[in-house]
């Protein structure tokens, strides 16, 4: 039998003992949710605070704290048969306060893991656009909120990039890019009040861009995609690997976008694929410009199929950034040139309908260089348009050839030779550098190195001035 009179004199000392553990676990949850606030967004402590086990945890702590208060209150002697009762539940309670201290932490250093809280913050994002289709009066409270909650995630993605974080950054990215893409699935539910703007959600914009917004809904592919942007202008220094990230999710947001024919959605994302060129060319970060062309002719290839106007609109504005840079940076117009090249090499490959169009952008893309530097993007533009020739005559369109040969007729004879040659000298496929490419833009192998040379050879037929025929 237990002695409940030792107990019930105990009793002081087992709710100072409670109290002790209580008030250590709020102190240390305090400052590590506090320090976590700080580093990544101020939404952790809301989260953390209204997070279902946590309450429950400090709940069980301060009603085990209570129970005791209450039994050295009412005891009695000799105990009646409700107190023992009650006391064996005090005593388990407080068996389970001391077993559950450790576990409570590991539990706490969980829920504030970064990748942890990017993963609830998405899932609260989702909730609200669910939330508003199943209930459009809350349409008022669920929209600023969903905004804060997307600002948050991109918030965290800013400060990793500080931190020097990357794996951190790259989450965020995803995890924008998932919401958008939930919220495709979604857009056709949602009523007229859902995509109604006002103007202090969207601080920085003038009213006519709101009015613009509001009228083509994409307010919320324009929140998301502004929070790219941040994240991309301060990453184009700093982390290659977000850069391509952000690359790479653009392309594929913008390939579901088509394919559910949402055309404002689409407009707007080839408009950020613009925005980040130009950043990218403001920071002079070439590697950046590198990869967002090759995402941006992929998307073009992709959409081959199903668009006409799509293919030739971003073919423009490979020309026009490609001889934007060239002054300043002239690898840039030699990376638009390989990219155009691939891009008529696919239009021709899938009997794209407006390929003659296309093959006119990407013959317009050189201009008579009037710097040293100029001549090295000049004839980087030459040799992809004339390993694209090389390409027709394998395929037998002599035509074709005869079109870029015609654009290229005035130059004279050593250039052109010099930029064969060049093109010959070069034996490996791949790049000897790292790149996310993998290639080298002027290899050429196989029958097409043998048409390359034939091509070269109408050059040469017509001696060292070349005369434009009539």
């Amino acid at each position: 039998m237990l002695d409940y009179k030792s107990i019930f004199g105990n009793i002081g000392s087992f709710a100072e003992v409670i109290t002790g553990v209580l008030g250590i676990a709020i102190t240390v949850v305090a400052i590590i949710v506090e320090l976590a606030a700080t580093r990544y967004t101020p939404r952790i402590s809301e989260l953390f605070i209204r997070g279902r086990l946590n309450i429950s945890i400090l709940s069980f702590y301060i009603l085990t704290c209570i129970l005791g208060i209450w039994i050295a209150v009412l005891q009695s002697e000799p105990p009646a048969n409700w107190l023992v009762i009650l006391v064996w539940i005090y005593l388990v309670c407080v068996t389970i306060s001391f077993v559950s201290v450790l576990p409570y932490f590991i539990y706490v250093f969980t829920f504030l893991h970064p990748n942890n809280i990017i993963n609830r913050l998405e899932i609260l994002s989702k909730n609200f656009l669910e939330k508003t289709i199943e209930n459009p009066a809350k349409i008022l409270s669920t929209k600023p909120n969903f905004l804060i909650t997307i600002e948050q995630i991109s918030d965290i993605g800013l400060n990793s990039i500080a931190n020097m974080d990357r794996s951190l950054g790259l989450s965020c990215v995803a995890s924008l890019e998932r919401i958008l893409m939930h919220y495709f699935m979604l857009k056709d539910r949602f009523t007229s009040e859902w995509f109604k703007l006002d103007e202090r959600n969207f601080f920085g914009f003038s009213h006519h861009s709101v009015a613009r917004i509001e009228e083509s809904r994409t307010w919320v592919e324009m929140a998301i995609m502004k929070q790219y942007e941040f994240i991309f202008g301060r990453a184009v220094s700093q982390n290659r690997e977000l850069v391509q990230e952000i690359s790479n999710d653009t392309k594929e947001v913008a390939l579901v976008a088509i394919r559910r024919r949402i055309d404002e959605a689409t407009e707007l994302i080839v408009i950020f694929f613009n925005t980040f060129l130009r950043i990218s060319f403001n920071e002079r970060n070439q590697y950046a410009i590198y990869n967002i062309f090759d995402q941006y002719r992929s998307l073009a290839e992709e959409v081959l199929a199903v668009d006409e106007d799509l293919p030739l609109e971003i073919a423009n504005y490979f020309k026009y950034y490609g001889q934007a840079a060239l002054k300043v940076m002239p690898f840039t117009i030699v990376i638009a040139s390989n990219d155009l090249r691939m891009l008529n090499e696919k239009a021709y490959a899938i009997n794209f309908s407006k390929r003659d169009e296309l093959l006119d952008i990407f013959l317009e893309l050189d201009k008579p260089p009037e710097s040293e530097a100029e001549e090295i993007g000049f004839r980087g533009v030459r040799k992809s348009q004339a390993i694209l020739a090389a390409f027709y005559l394998e395929l037998g369109e002599k035509a074709l050839a005869r079109r870029i040969y015609q654009d290229m007729i005035s130059e004279p004879l050593d250039r052109m030779i010099s930029i064969r040659d060049e093109i010959l000298e070069v034996k490996g496929e791949r790049f000897w550098e790292v790149t996310d490419r993998w290639i080298n833009f002027d290899y050429v192998a196989g029958e097409r190195r043998e048409k390359l040379i034939e091509f070269f050879s109408w050059f040469e037929a017509r001696g060292p001035i070349a005369k434009v025929e009539s």
